[in-house]
C-alpha cells in the first residue's frame, strides 16, 4: 500500500527528500483540522489554496481563520501552501466535509516542496 501511494505521489511531481531537509506529519480525518487551522492563524507570509472541489461552508470556515488574503487557485489537485513553506496534501479534502475514516493528509514543512508546487499551478 505504502508503494502504490508513493508512486501515486511521484506522479504528482512528489520526489522523495532527505529527512535533514524537511519535516513530515501524517494525520487522520480525527486530528488533522486543528493544526491546519493553526498553521492558517499563524501564517506570515501568504496561504495558497489549490483547489479541485470545495464546499463553501467548509471554504469559509478555513478562510475565516486567518488575517491574511488567500490566494485561491483551479487545480487538479487539493491542497494548501502556508508560507511558501508549509505544505498540505493528502486523501483528505480540507475544503470538503466528505472524507473516509481510513483517509490521511500529509502537513509537510519543505520549502524547495512548496516552491515547486507554486510554479506548478
Amino acid at each position: 500500500m505504502f508503494l502504490k501511494r508513493q508512486r501515486g505521489y511521484k506522479s504528482l511531481g512528489f520526489d522523495l527528500i532527505s529527512e535533514l531537509e524537511t519535516k513530515q506529519y501524517l494525520y487522520t480525518i480525527d486530528n488533522y483540522e486543528e493544526k491546519l487551522i493553526d498553521d492558517l492563524k499563524s501564517a506570515s507570509d501568504s496561504i495558497i489554496f489549490m483547489i479541485r472541489n470545495s464546499h463553501t461552508g467548509k471554504l469559509n470556515k478555513l478562510v475565516d481563520n486567518t488575517k491574511l488574503k488567500i490566494k485561491e487557485i483551479k487545480h487538479k489537485v487539493n491542497l494548501i501552501i502556508v508560507d511558501e513553506y508549509i505544505v498540505w496534501y493528502g486523501s483528505i479534502n480540507p475544503f470538503t466535509y466528505s472524507s473516509n475514516q481510513e483517509d490521511s493528509i500529509m502537513r509537510i514543512e519543505n520549502k524547495a516542496l512548496a516552491k515547486k508546487l507554486i510554479q506548478s499551478e
